[in-house]
């Protein structure tokens, strides 16, 4: 090697060592907790909770194993985050048996309310996932152990099965879980009512509406229990057996047949049957026996959470509709004075992050946990004071948004009648304690820390500040109302039993205490008299009712309801005299008082061997799989092993890809490694290829020539995300060494001695540095048909030195900005959206080859091009010259402008059965494009001009994966321009 490669090799490697102080987040110090069955990581300060974990999961083994008819092929590495203020987990049986926690409890008025235990329902749900999908017999297992684990047919079903099986596990083995939810019952029962009950060739894939996600938990968890209870207990392990030895997939009706003898169609429409029937019937019982509901305020639907009155008797409450962003609105207090009849409008104040509860701060301020970014790492609840002001027209705004905290965790606040305080909660390792927090110096304090794994719920001060009511999850799945004196520190339990006791508060004048209790088996409002303990009855309501609040002026109660729709506030007149005595109930709905498996206490230890070492990265970063791919060099065929691993908490990740070609025998090797235990994350990559060479260029030949490239790539990058965009920074170096492989080819005959004289091919070092930054606030909503509002901006340069190796010296510089503007017509979930996007380069070295930019349309429709998609999962770009053929132009510099109107044509929503093809929405876009490439100066008389309309059908394929099919006519308008008519797999800009 030469000096000058050596040089390049070595500043390669040194740039992309990471600084020895810029660690990702130097405290976690990563540990393994060694069981029978299990490998659980986590970082200090959570081994209490890591072998509370281990205790679960050895419980969990046995308890599963039968029900699903699998033990695990692999010990089933479990790895604990406490890096978010949400409720989360995951699982995948590939290449690992692995389970990904988040020890976060659930958030007040969650569907993930219903618990025993946190951390037990979320082992069970991700274990039950890994016994599921791990289930690997025939072909497939026989393939497996050749090629690694990577067939999983259970794991290539539609989700229904796949999260209704696990959330059925985790409501049958203990007294909580989404099947025993009042919320998650309404959910069921709004849809049955409302004629709005899920297709199943809808549920296979998922439709664009709420509750979103959580269909295919929902319908899938109470068709789960209705497969159980019509064809018995071992029917999912039947099942699971029968396509987890399928060698070809999506054999979903072939395989339920086998089992129960009915096709899932059949089994559906039962299904939906009965459960109409059953809500009818329950809805039928309750207007019998007298409703008591409120008259609706909102109907956006979808999100609506925590409403209350300012002092002025303004309401403002929190709204996310599916069409735009997260945030506040208000209510002006004049709609409470007059009698119900049209739906208000509401006035928006300002956007959120990720809220978690807002309270009034006096006359002109509001205290809000909103999401933040903590240590350039983590999302994580803080408090913010919102300055509002009014207009002449009596308009609520926010004139100042001041974070107060910064990485507290802290979410519900509540502030105090005299302004200088706020109580709120903070959640650590799965604990969620109660704290309060002087307005003046900032300072928290701790109000009540309750046991580990114990939460606070939704505090409220009461109107004399003396007292703090609170919901209260304990030890045995109680979640009940409380109250605690804040100067005695002393607590007081108000109710006691199986139902969840939800969002209290209290009437103006601190008579009554307010809160939500599902303990009929419908969330409904509840009111206890404060000084003498007497509980009524305030609401009857069929879908439920949840956070009530009254007025100041004492007259209203204001609460959130439930449609088909989602969330809504409904007013109700504030009368005691209306209430009734509460309805009794003998046992609980949904058996939570019931007994249930036997578990392990919070404390217990553990009764099998356990080994805590350092944690090892090697073990699950070895190779596992491997995988052939047949490519081309440019001679011809290739044919090329790849391997690639990544150790279970994400620090490390590596790939290797070796090959020759078929016909010339050229070797090819190309390894990468990724670190991203640091900040900024590193990636490197060394590669050696054979490639047919151009650039030979000898009288009016061009001979191919073995083009061998040696080389590498290091780059370090660093992001920043804020609370609404994200800043990206890298710098690259690659260096790229080319010689033609044996030799130039000689030339047979004679050489015209009149043509121009030869032009050799580029041999020698290629080095070059390149940075780049990338800004985003662009943002896409639930029924947004494409990015629909902010903005986008890239910038890269590239220099190539002999400083930095390079035989050549040269610069490209490139940029590009996209911005999206709604329009203010199209509303009710059919926005159209104006789409603009500009970008330009220009670039240049002192070998002449200055062409190093082109524009141009989309390739002509090819079926070869539709199936390459499809097998590959690659789509195309969505930044073209349309109307022109493929690299019309090439120069030195570029410029390209386009110019899109986008409209929404038809929500199809609908796929065949349970096929696995789904055709999800259909829009429609008109442009305009504008462009260059050339050398020399820019030339506006030479920009192409090209315009055209476009169908994009979104589809998505295999369950899970999603297509944009682009259909278009363009017509481009110069010389080079013609009628185009193209079809291709590509997302827009």
């Amino acid at each position: 090697m030469t000096g000058r490669g050596a040089l390049a090799l070595a500043l390669g490697l040194a740039l992309a060592s990471p600084p020895a102080l810029a660690q990702q987040d130097p405290r976690l110090q990563w540990r393994t907790l060694e069981t029978p069955h299990f490998r659980i990581h986590f970082y200090q300060a959570m081994e209490p909770l890591a072998r509370r974990v281990a205790v679960i999961a050895e419980h969990t083994v046995e308890r599963l194993a039968t029900p699903l008819g699998w033990r695990q092929s692999q010990v089933t590495q479990i790895v604990l985050r406490d890096s978010t203020d949400d409720a989360n987990g995951s699982a995948t049986a590939i290449p690992l048996n692995t389970l990904q926690l988040f020890v976060t409890a659930p958030e007040d008025l969650s569907v993930l309310e219903q618990y025993d235990d946190w951390l037990e329902n979320l082992v069970i749900h991700e274990y039950a996932h890994i016994l599921h999908t791990d289930h690997i017999s025939g072909v497939p297992a026989i393939v497996n152990a050749i090629i690694g684990k990577q067939w999983a047919p259970n794991q290539v079903q539609p989700r229904f099965i796949l999260e209704g099986l696990a959330v059925f596990q985790e409501s049958l083995h203990t007294r909580g879980g989404r099947l025993r939810s009042a919320t998650w019952d309404s959910y069921l029962r709004a849809d049955a009512l409302a004629g709005n009950f899920q297709t199943l060739d809808q549920l296979t894939v998922g439709p664009n509406r709420w509750p979103h996600g959580n269909l295919w938990y929902l319908y899938g968890s109470y068709l789960m229990r209705y497969v159980v209870e019509r064809y018995g207990a071992e029917t999912l392990s039947a099942l699971s057996r029968e396509y987890g030895s399928m060698a070809a997939p999506w054999q979903l009706n072939r395989a339920i047949r086998r089992v129960t003898g009915a096709t899932w169609e059949e089994i559906y429409e039962d299904f939906q049957r009965d459960t109409v029937a059953r809500y009818t019937r329950q809805r039928d019982a309750l207007v019998a026996n007298v409703l008591e509901e409120g008259t609706a305020l909102t109907a956006q639907g979808e999100y609506v959470r925590n409403p209350r009155f300012l002092p002025d008797g303004t309401l403002v409450y929190e709204s996310s509709d599916g069409q735009s962003v997260s945030r506040l609105r208000a209510l002006d207090a004049s709609v409470f004075r007059a009698p119900p009849g049209a739906l208000p409008h509401p006035t928006d104040l300002n956007r959120l992050a990720g809220p978690s509860g807002f309270s009034p701060w006096g006359d002109d301020a509001l205290l809000v946990s909103d999401s933040d970014v903590y240590r350039h790492l983590y999302f994580y609840h803080d408090l913010r004071r919102w300055s509002l002001a009014r207009d002449d027209d009596r308009s609520l705004s926010v004139t100042e948004d001041d974070r107060i905290t910064e990485g507290w965790r802290a979410q519900q606040p509540d502030v105090h009648p005299d302004g200088d305080h706020a109580v709120f909660t903070v959640n650590h390792r799965g604990t969620t304690r109660l704290a309060e927090m002087s307005l003046t110096d900032r300072r928290p304090s701790a109000l009540l820390n309750p046991r580990p794994y114990e939460q606070v719920f939704a505090p409220r001060y009461s109107p004399d500040g003396r007292t703090v009511a609170f919901s209260f999850w304990r030890r045995g799945g109680y979640r009940d109302l409380w109250t605690i004196d804040r100067a005695t520190r002393a607590l007081t339990q108000h109710t006691h039993d199986r139902a969840l006791d939800t969002s209290p508060s209290y009437s103006p004048d601190g008579r009554w205490l307010l809160w939500s209790s599902d303990r009929t088996g419908i969330a409904n409002i509840y009111a206890m008299e404060v000084a003498t303990g007497r509980v009524r009855q305030v609401t009857s309501t069929v879908l439920g009712a949840w956070q009530p609040n009254v007025s100041p002026d004492g007259r209203t109660l204001v609460y959130l309801g439930y449609s088909h729709r989602g969330y809504d506030l409904f007013r109700l007149p504030f009368d005691p005299a209306r209430w009734r005595d509460p309805t009794v109930v003998t046992e609980d709905p949904f058996g939570r008082d019931r007994d249930r498996d036997p578990h392990p206490a919070e404390d217990a230890a553990p009764d099998f061997p356990t080994r805590l070492t350092a944690y090892d990265p090697w073990p699950t970063l070895r190779p596992r799989t491997w995988s052939a791919e047949l490519t081309t060099d440019g001679f011809g065929p290739q044919l090329a092993v790849r391997t690639e691993s990544a150790d279970v908490v994400g620090r490390h990740a590596w790939s290797a890809r070796v090959g020759v070609g078929l016909v010339r025998g050229d070797p090819l090797v190309d390894l990468g490694y990724v670190y991203r235990g640091a900040r900024p994350t590193l990636r490197l990559r060394l590669y050696r290829s054979v490639d047919a060479g151009g650039g030979y260029r000898i009288g009016s030949r061009n001979p191919t020539w073995a083009a061998e490239r040696l080389g590498g790539e290091s780059e370090v990058s660093i992001g920043f995300p804020g609370r609404f965009d994200t800043h990206v920074l890298s710098m690259t170096y690659d260096a790229q060494w080319v010689r033609a492989f044996g030799g130039l080819p000689e030339l047979a005959g004679n050489i015209d001695p009149s043509s121009p004289a030869p032009v050799f091919p580029f041999e020698g070092w290629l080095a070059g540095l390149r940075f780049t930054w990338s800004w985003s606030n662009a943002q896409r909503f639930a029924y947004s048909i494409s990015n629909q509002r902010g903005v986008s901006a890239f910038a890269s340069v590239r220099v190539l030195d002999d400083l930095i190796g390079s035989s050549v010296g040269g610069i490209e510089a490139s940029a590009a900005v996209s911005g999206y503007i709604p329009m203010p017509w199209g509303q009710d979930r059919r926005r159209h959206i104006l789409a603009l996007h500009a970008g330009a380069g220009i670039g240049t070295n002192d070998r002449g080859e200055r062409g190093v930019f082109a524009v141009g349309g989309f390739p002509p429709f090819s079926a070869q091009n539709w199936i390459d998609a499809f097998r590959y999962g690659v789509q195309a770009g969505g930044v073209a010259l349309r109307g022109y053929p493929p690299y019309v132009r090439g120069g030195s510099q570029f410029q390209l402008v386009n110019a899109e109107y986008r409209f929404p044509i038809w929500q199809t929503q609908r796929g065949v059965s349970t096929l696995p093809i789904f055709l999800q929405r259909v829009s429609g876009d008109v442009f305009v494009d504008a462009g260059n490439a050339n050398f020399g100066r820019f030339d506006p008389s030479a920009v192409l001009v090209g315009a055209g309309a476009e169908l994009l059908v979104d589809i998505v394929a295999g369950y899970i994966i999603p297509f944009s099919a682009r259909i278009g006519y363009a017509r481009g308008f110069m010389a080079e321009g013609d009628d185009q008519v193209y079809g291709l797999f590509s997302s827009p800009f």
